[in-house]
């Protein structure tokens, strides 16, 4: 899809359902296609499905809570993110995106206990917080630093 097969992606994830009908996993996959491509009300189908065939999936839950960030209802977002660390309690990119949400706000003291133990969990996101808009309002406070400048690989 990425590459601009589109037909023989579709095709994929439809072969892909045939043969097991309750895998969420192409349903995520095309929900994360779709919403990259700029198709944000077919991603959201994707994901209604893939929730309906497993709600207790913590991925989904996790790609529910991006798909609501950029339809702009962060509130809705950080329950599906909060809902995904329920289920997997060590879900970095729902860490870090809670993270985000709150720095959005402004609101380092919130942002910083999640974008820690996303970072302690995976590294790479140290660098990428030093560049993500997401924390434009909070880089220059003090405790922004000591999160990302003050943890040991």
């Amino acid at each position: 899809y990425a590459s601009g097969r589109v037909d023989e992606a579709e095709a994929a994830w439809d072969r892909a359902l045939e043969l097991a009908p309750s895998w969420v996993r192409p349903y995520n996959d095309r929900a994360i296609q779709y919403r990259r491509a700029g198709h944000v009300e077919e991603a959201g189908q994707q994901l209604k499905a893939a929730l309906a065939l497993s709600p207790m999936d913590p991925t989904t839950h996790y790609n529910h809570g991006v798909w609501y960030d950029v339809t702009g209802e962060p509130m809705l977002a950080r329950r599906e993110y909060e809902t995904a660390l329920e289920l997997d309690p060590n879900m970095p990119a729902a860490l870090y995106n809670l993270a985000c949400s709150y720095a959005r706000e402004g609101r380092i003291e919130k942002a910083a206990p999640f974008l820690e133990r996303a970072i302690k969990l995976n590294p790479e996101f140290r660098e990428e917080a030093l560049e993500d808009p997401d924390f434009d309002r909070v880089r220059d406070k003090a405790m922004f630093d000591t999160v990302v400048g003050g943890l040991e690989d």
